[in-house]
C-alpha cells in the first residue's frame, strides 16, 4: 500500500500492519500513547473488524481495511459531518478507479454497488470536550464480497477487468479525502459536501422505511439536513431522523406490503449494588432486543462488612449475572477512582475480561494495587479524561467533569438510538475543589439543551438541606489549628483525598513543619498523586521512622485509620501501639473526615484512647474540618435545573435516601420517577421507565484469600460463635463399645462456672459420660449415634446453667 501524492503533499503519514483485531482499535491505542493524525491505518485483515451498533464486519483477505486518525478540527459537534466527507471520498475514489456508475451512498453509512452493499464507514471521536481526534474507519470489498449476510453484498471483482486491486484503489481514496477535507475546513465547506452527497444517495426522493431503536416509519426521502440528519416526509410531516437503518423495498407478509422493520430494542438499566445500601457500586446498562442485548458496566466496587458478617474483610456485589452476559460486555466504565467504585475489580475482572477505561488518577492506583499485592490481574486499562467521547457500539459514552473528594471525577452521558442518560457517579459542586475538577456546568447545560431522557443520581446527601462546602474553606480551617499547635500534630483523612494532603502539607509548610505519612494506603494515593501532578511543588514527605529524629512541634503526621481500622496507623497510635508515632499530653490530633455509619464504635474508642493519653481531639463537630464530596439538597436541585430530565431514578444511597430522593424529585416536576433496589432491571427508554425484571444479585464475601457466597456456612458459623462459643469432644470408642481412656474436652468462649457456681468442665463430662453409658451397646459401635446423643446431651446440659446453646463438635475415633 502507498499513499497517493495528494495526501503525502498534505502531511498524511500510512502504517500497515499484517493481521490485526480491528484498524479502528489500533488506532484508539495509538490515540492513547498521542497520535494526533492526519494518519491511514490499513490492514490486510480484521479478526474483529466492527460496523455501526457493534454489527460484526465479516473481512476476508483481499479487501480493504482501514481507519484515518485526523484532529484538525476543534469542535467535536462537527465531527460528525466527517462520515460524509468520507462517502464522498470513497464516491470519488470508486468512480475514478472502476469508471462504473452505478456506485451510490446509503445513508448513514453505507456505499453500494448497483444496491448491494459494497463498504461502509465507522465514524469515532474521541477527547471531545477537550482536543477531539475523529477515527473514520473505511472497508470495502475489493476480492471478495462476504457470503451468508442478510442482505445483498457485492465486491469489485464483480466488475471484472476494470475492477481496480485494493492498493490501486486505496492510492486514489487517500488523495480523495485529501482533497475533500481541504474543502471541508472543520464545518466550514460542509454545505458544498452535503450536496454532492445527496448527488450519490440512493432512493432519494423515493418511498423507504427507517428503522430507528424503537420504531419503524415510512415516508419519502426528502433530503438530508445542515447537520446530516435524514429528512422524511411521513403522513404525519416532516421527521428528522439522527440515526436508524434504511429499508428499502418491500417484503410480503400475510398478504399486504410492508418495509421490513428492525427488533423492538430497548435501553435498559440494571443496579447489583450502592441502590439500597452505601458502597459497593455497580450498574449494567443494556442496548438491544431482550435476546440480543449488548452490555455496559459502569465501576465496580466494593462495600465494607458490618458486625453481621465477622472475619469478612470486604464485600463484592454478586456478579453471577454479568458473568453469564460476559459475551456481549463492552466495556467498563469507571466514574472515579474510590474503593467503593473500584475496589472490587482486581477481584472479579478475571471473570468478565473486557476492556476498563478510567482516567489516569485510577488508572495508577489500579497499577499500584497490582504491583504490591501478588497475583492480581493485569487489567485490560484504557485512560480516558473529562471530555473524552468513546464509541462503544452501541453506545457513546462521553465523560463528564464533575467535582467530589478525589481527583478525575466524571459523570458519564450514555447514548444509544432510543436517547441519553446521564450517570452523575459521585458528584457535587465545589467552586474551588483545591486539587481536581470543578463541575462542568456548561457541558451539562448543553447535555440539558440537546435532551437527558434520564437522570440516575447521587443520593447520599439528599437528607441534607443547602450546600455542600468547599474543600477550601476545610483549607482555611486547617491552617491555624495546625500552625497554632503547642505539640506534634496528627491529621486523620481518608486517603484518596488528595485535595485534603495537599491542605494539610502545604499548612504545615507555611508553618514550618515537616509532613510525615503514615499507612500504606497513603502511600499509594500519595505515589500516584505526584505521578499525575497533583502534588507538584511540594517537597517529599517523610516516613514515620524519621519522627523519632524531627522535633515534636516541628512534625505534622497524616495517617490512615480514620475510621477506627483496627491495624491502621490512627488505631496503633492511639493504644500507643505504633513503631514510630507516639503520642503525648499536649499533642493534637484532627479527624478531617466524618464518621461512616457503622464504624461510630470503632472511632468512639480511639476517641477515648487518645483523650487517656492527654491528647487533644478535633473532629468535625468542633471545627470545619471535613466537607463531604456528595452533593446535598441545594446542588442536586441545580443538577436537576440544569440537565432537565424527562424520568429519573435516583441511585447511591440506602433505602431513606433513595426514597427521599424518589419524592424530592418529583417535586422537581420530573415526569416519572422509579424507585429502584438492587437486582431490578429498569427499562428506562422507550419510556416511560418501569421495573421489567428481577435478577439474580447478592453479595460476595472476600474472607482472608478467598471470596465466598453469602450462603456459605462459614460466617453464620462464626456468628453463633460469637454468641454462644463451642465445645469440642474427642473420644475413642473399641469394638465392643467401650470407652478408651478419657474424653478430649477443649471449650471456646464458653464461661468457666454456671449461673449458680456450676463448674461447666464437669457439667459437660456429667453430660458426656452419662450419655455415653445410657447407649445400647449395640449403638455405642455406631459413631454417629454416639456423636448425635453427645451433641445434644451437652448443648442441653450447658443451656441448663448457663441459657445459651453452644456449638458441639463431637469426634468420635474407633480404637482397635
Amino acid at each position: 500500500m502507498q499513499l497517493g501524492n495528494i495526501a503525502r503533499a498534505r502531511g498524511v503519514r500510512l502504517l500497515t500492519l499484517g493481521d490485526i483485531d480491528s484498524t479502528n482499535e489500533e488506532a484508539r491505542r495509538l490515540i492513547e500513547t498521542g497520535e494526533r493524525g492526519p494518519l491511514w491505518i490499513v490492514a490486510a485483515r480484521q479478526t474483529r473488524g466492527r460496523g455501526r451498533l457493534g454489527r460484526e464486519w465479516v473481512s476476508p483477505a483481499g479487501n480493504l481495511y482501514a481507519s484515518f486518525v485526523y484532529s484538525e478540527f476543534e469542535d467535536a459537534r462537527v465531527a460528525p459531518e466527517l462520515g460524509f466527507v468520507a462517502g464522498v471520498a470513497a464516491i470519488r475514489a470508486l468512480r475514478a478507479s472502476a469508471g462504473a456508475n452505478g456506485f451510490r451512498l446509503k445513508w448513514p453509512n453505507d456505499v453500494l454497488l448497483d444496491g448491494a452493499k459494497l463498504g461502509g464507514i465507522l465514524l469515532e471521536c474521541l477527547n471531545a470536550q477537550t482536543s477531539p481526534v475523529a477515527i473514520i474507519g473505511i472497508g470495502v470489498n475489493i476480492a471478495e464480497a462476504p457470503a451468508d449476510l442478510p442482505y445483498p453484498a457485492r465486491a469489485l471483482s464483480s466488475l471484472g477487468p476494470a475492477a481496480p486491486a485494493a492498493e490501486a484503489f486505496f492510492e486514489r481514496l487517500s488523495d480523495a479525502l485529501a482533497e475533500i477535507l481541504e474543502i471541508w475546513r472543520a464545518g466550514e465547506g460542509f454545505a458544498q459536501i452535503r450536496d454532492e452527497w445527496l448527488a450519490s444517495a440512493a432512493s432519494l426522493g423515493d418511498e423507504i422505511g427507517v428503522a430507528t431503536a424503537n420504531e419503524t416509519l415510512v415516508g419519502r426521502f426528502d433530503t438530508i439536513d445542515a447537520i446530516g440528519r435524514l429528512i422524511l416526509e411521513t403522513q404525519n410531516g416532516r421527521r428528522a431522523i439522527e440515526a436508524g437503518d434504511v429499508l428499502v423495498g418491500p417484503r410480503k407478509t400475510r398478504g399486504s406490503a410492508r418495509m421490513t422493520a428492525a427488533p423492538q430494542a430497548d435501553f435498559v438499566f440494571a443496579p447489583f449494588g450502592g441502590v439500597g445500601e452505601i458502597g459497593m457500586n455497580l450498574a449494567l446498562y443494556g442496548f438491544g432486543t431482550p435476546r440480543a442485548r449488548k452490555w455496559l458496566m459502569v465501576d465496580c466496587g466494593l462495600g465494607f462488612p458490618g458486625a453481621d458478617l465477622p472475619g469478612i474483610d470486604v464485600v463484592f456485589p454478586d456478579i453471577a449475572f454479568v458473568e453469564k452476559i460476559a459475551k456481549d460486555l463492552v466495556a467498563i466504565c469507571i466514574t472515579h477512582a474510590h474503593e467503593d467504585h473500584i475496589g472490587a475489580l482486581a477481584t472479579l475482572w478475571p471473570k468478565l475480561k473486557c476492556k476498563v477505561y478510567a482516567t489516569p488518577f485510577a488508572a495508577g492506583l489500579l497499577e499500584v494495587r497490582r504491583l504490591n499485592e501478588p497475583g492480581a490481574p493485569n487489567i485490560d486499562i484504557h485512560t480516558v479524561s473529562a471530555g473524552t467521547v468513546l464509541q462503544l457500539d452501541p453506545f457513546t459514552v462521553e465523560y463528564v467533569a464533575v467535582a467530589h473528594s478525589i481527583p478525575e471525577a466524571n459523570a458519564l452521558a450514555i447514548k444509544t438510538p432510543l436517547g441519553v442518560v446521564l450517570h452523575t457517579g459521585d458528584w457535587k459542586i465545589d467552586p474551588q475543589p483545591g486539587v481536581g475538577n470543578r463541575i462542568d456546568e456548561a457541558r451539562l447545560r448543553a447535555l440539558g439543551d440537546e435532551g437527558v431522557d434520564v437522570l440516575i443520581c447521587d443520593s447520599t446527601n439528599i437528607l441534607r438541606e443547602g450546600d455542600s462546602f468547599s474543600e477550601s474553606d476545610v483549607a482555611r480551617v486547617l491552617r491555624p489549628l495546625i500552625a497554632e499547635a503547642p505539640g506534634r500534630v496528627l491529621v486523620t483523612t481518608f486517603a484518596s483525598n488528595v485535595a485534603r494532603l495537599r491542605a494539610i502539607a502545604e499548612a504545615a509548610l507555611a508553618c514550618g513543619r515537616t509532613v510525615v505519612v503514615a499507612g500504606r494506603a497513603m502511600d499509594r494515593v500519595v505515589q500516584v498523586a505526584r505521578d499525575c501532578g497533583y502534588l507538584d511543588g511540594l517537597p517529599g514527605f517523610h516516613s514515620p521512622d524519621m519522627l523519632p529524629n524531627l522535633p515534636r512541634e516541628k512534625t505534622v503526621v497524616i495517617a490512615t485509620g480514620s475510621q477506627g481500622e483496627p491495624r491502621a496507623a490512627m488505631m496503633r497510635a492511639s493504644q500507643n501501639d505504633h513503631p514510630s508515632i507516639k503520642l503525648v499530653a499536649g499533642d493534637r490530633v484532627i479527624f478531617s473526615s466524618r464518621t461512616i455509619p457503622g464504624n461510630q464504635r470503632e472511632v468512639h474508642r480511639v476517641i477515648n484512647n487518645l483523650c487517656n493519653l492527654g491528647v487533644e481531639v478535633i473532629t468535625d463537630h468542633d471545627h470545619l474540618v471535613h466537607c463531604s464530596g456528595h452533593p446535598r439538597r441545594g446542588e442536586v436541585a441545580q443538577m436537576y435545573e440544569w440537565v432537565r430530565p424527562k424520568f429519573a431514578v435516583p441511585v447511591h444511597g440506602e433505602a431513606h435516601h433513595l426514597t427521599q430522593h424518589v419524592a424530592f424529585a418529583r417535586s422537581k416536576g420530573v415526569e416519572h420517577v422509579i424507585s429502584a433496589r438492587d437486582g431490578d432491571m429498569v427499562k428506562l427508554l422507550p419510556g416511560p421507565p418501569s421495573i421489567v425484571e428481577q435478577l439474580p444479585h447478592g453479595r460476595l464475601l472476600k474472607d482472608g484469600d478467598v471470596v465466598i457466597g453469602e450462603d456459605d456456612g462459614a460466617v453464620r458459623e462464626r456468628n453463633k460463635l460469637s454468641f454462644a462459643g463451642i465445645v469440642s469432644i474427642a473420644l475413642a470408642v473399641d469394638k465392643k463399645g467401650e470407652l478408651v481412656g478419657d474424653p478430649d474436652v477443649v471449650t471456646a468462649g464458653v464461661p468457666k462456672k454456671g449461673k449458680f457456681g456450676e463448674d461447666m468442665g464437669e457439667v459437660i463430662d456429667e453430660a458426656l459420660f452419662a450419655t455415653f453409658e445410657g447407649l445400647p451397646r449395640a449403638r455405642r459401635r455406631d459413631a454417629d449415634a454416639i456423636s448425635t446423643a453427645i451433641e445434644r446431651s451437652v448443648r442441653g446440659a450447658i443451656n441448663s446453667v448457663w441459657g445459651k446453646k453452644p456449638i458441639v463438635h463431637v469426634m468420635v475415633v474407633s480404637a482397635s
